[in-house]
């Protein structure tokens, strides 16, 4: 058996997976009970210590700093003229037109992006060089705002990065952090390279300080950490790296996987369709296209705690918006709720899954059930709980099965994995038939498959 040890710091939870000799030992932790330090230390308390000289980590760092809105305060200095330009490309949430759509907040406001007179031609000719002044000018402007993280895109930096070389040398000398669009990414979409840098550097302090004492955990075992992005590249301290190991799990999913066609990963965060082996330049992020090549995979409408809901017609259906697990399923004793994780532990489908029993709270098949009967009032299903059940089950089984067929080759084979895997392939596999195979190592696959690399 290969020695490997690997651990997956997710959004919610950790999981940590250790091979030795012929041993094995998985385990995961759920973060609102245990920091990572205390996970870190308690894993590796069980482990023969000597055994093991690195670690393999897959985050979610990124993801819950950008949500959690903790990044640092940045200021966006862009090519004069195109201070707009960023959120002229933002996604709405709005399907059908509206004068006023709504858009996700950004994580950097309108106030904080500035132009520069510069230029630099298509061929990556210098046509206008920026002027000292108007960096004293922006010097002062930030010493009174507090900002002290700056991130510059500047136009066709990617084939003459003169101008921005010379600003963040600037800036630098005043005892700023500058990050550039050029050392992000080579990537010919302004706007994609634009939105990369304006993530690397919100997310780089605080990622910096989580990834510090990570290794530090590590290291007073004597072993080194070593991170894996989004394109499967392993880093330690590189911060250019540190919003790309955004996909860091899927790069891993991919490798391990990299004989099949499809695979439908359903773990306790997320439901995500991957294409082992096909990649996509641009991450369609809530902000706008953001460059971070990633391997292709789709987010299924169903999550594991997307929302029961009605409408004004008393209909029902599974939210786009998910609970999380903060407060998480009502199965954790939080919230009121009911999500796709209470209709599973409702249905007793989740029985045998032995890793999430220990934080299911007592009582909480009545709290559900109390919950959905009050959905059904005045409703079709009054005094029809049964049979409620049964059809919204039935409608997230039914649309995960219709994603997939619409996703994934009318011939190829579609691998389930996962921690949820064995709870949702006896049903998959009724809709879709035959090509549908399982996993059935893979409940702490997102520990596990750091051990590819």
């Amino acid at each position: 058996m290969k020695k490997t040890l690997g651990f997956h710091f997710g959004f919610s939870f950790i999981e940590a997976n250790a091979q030795w000799a012929d041993q094995l030992l998985q385990k995961r932790y759920f973060l609102s009970e245990t920091s990572e330090k205390e996970a870190i230390e308690d894993f590796l308390g069980q482990l023969p210590i000597n055994e093991f000289s690195q670690v393999n980590i897959t985050t979610k760092w990124s993801e819950r700093i950008i949500k959690q809105k903790i990044g640092s305060n940045i200021a966006f200095l862009v090519t004069e003229g195109f201070q707009n330009w960023p959120k002229i490309r933002q996604p709405a949430f709005n399907k059908r037109f509206q004068r006023q759509p709504r858009r996700k907040e950004s994580v950097i406001s309108d106030d904080l992006i500035f132009g520069l007179s510069e230029r630099v031609s298509e061929s990556g000719e210098v046509l206008r060089t920026p002027q000292t002044n108007e960096i004293e000018f922006l010097h002062s402007k930030f010493q009174l705002m507090g900002i002290k993280n700056i991130a510059l895109g500047f136009l066709h930096s990617n084939k003459n990065a003169e101008n921005e070389l010379f600003v963040k040398n600037s800036f630098e000398k005043l005892g700023y952090k500058v990050l550039c669009s050029h050392e992000s990414l080579d990537e010919e979409n302004e706007v994609a390279r634009w939105w990369r840098v304006v993530l690397d550097a919100y997310v780089v302090e605080v990622y910096e300080e989580l990834r510090k004492t990570c290794c530090q955990a590590f290291a007073d075992q004597g072993i080194q950490a070593r991170f894996i992005d989004s394109s499967g590249n392993v880093f330690v301290d590189e911060e250019k790296h540190y919003f790309s190991s955004l996909f860091g799990k899927s790069s891993c999913l991919s490798r391990l996987y990299e004989s099949e066609e499809s695979v439908l990963y359903l773990g306790l965060e997320d439901f995500i369709y991957l294409e082992p082996g096909k990649w996509d330049p641009i991450y369609k992020s809530d902000f706008g296209p953001v460059g971070i090549p990633h391997v292709k995979q789709t987010r299924l409408e169903i999550q594991p705690t997307a929302i029961i809901e009605s409408d004004e017609w008393k209909l029902f259906n599974f939210s786009k918006q998910e609970l999380g697990f903060e407060p998480g399923p009502m199965i954790l004793g939080k919230s009121l709720t009911p999500c796709f994780l209470d209709l599973l532990y409702a249905n007793e489908q989740l029985d045998s899954f032995k890793s999430l029993n220990n934080m299911i709270r007592p009582n909480s098949k009545s709290r559900i059930l109390e919950s959905l009967y009050t959905f059904t009032r005045d409703t079709e299903y009054e005094n029809r709980l049964e049979e409620f059940i049964s059809l919204m089950r039935d409608v997230a089984y039914k649309k995960i099965a219709t994603e997939l067929l619409k996703q994934a080759n009318l011939k190829s084979n579609i691998l389930l994995t996962g921690p949820l895997a064995p709870v949702l392939f006896p049903k998959l596999k009724q809709l879709i038939g035959s090509r549908v195979k399982i996993d059935h190592d893979s409940e702490y696959v997102d520990a596990s498959s750091t051990g590819v690399f």
